[in-house]
């Protein structure tokens, strides 16, 4: 084999591995955080305000999982509150949850795992009370 040949095999493999690359690439599946992540954006600032609020209850609020039930343990200061949920996975957008659940008979929120996809969860909690915004991050792994 001479040198023109051996060259124009090189560059011939070199096309196709790249085509390849690009095929592989636009069959691969991504989920953005959110849809309407620009206008979640220009939002975020009353994110990190209700955060700021929220931080008392930081590590009164526990999220754990035994006997196949999620568990979300809040202090009896907000047994009034009214408390939006979400399971955001962060691996697959289809595997979110949402829930909007009230503490007026108990402290504690009950999840059965046969609602939740096996893998690790971002809890998002956010409430609101006497007219302040509320929100705090916990992270779980849901395991069968």
């Amino acid at each position: 084999m001479n040198y023109g040949k051996f060259i124009l095999f090189l560059y011939l493999s070199f096309v196709v591995f790249i085509l390849g690359l690009g095929y592989m690439a636009m069959q691969t599946e991504f989920d953005l955080v959110t849809p309407d992540y620009y206008v979640k954006e220009l939002q975020y600032q009353q994110t990190i305000d209700a955060t700021k609020n929220a931080f008392p209850y930081e590590s009164q609020i526990v999220v754990s999982q035994e006997n196949g039930i999620v568990k979300i343990q809040f202090p009896d200061s907000l047994k009034t509150a009214k408390m939006n949920v979400h399971f955001y996975s962060p691996s697959n957008a289809r595997n979110d949850r949402k829930y909007e659940k009230s503490l007026i008979q108990n402290s504690v929120l009950e999840f059965a795992q046969g609602a939740l996809n096996k893998g690790y969860y971002k809890v998002k909690l956010d409430w609101e009370d006497s007219g302040k915004a509320y929100f705090i991050e916990k992270d779980v792994t849901v395991s069968l």
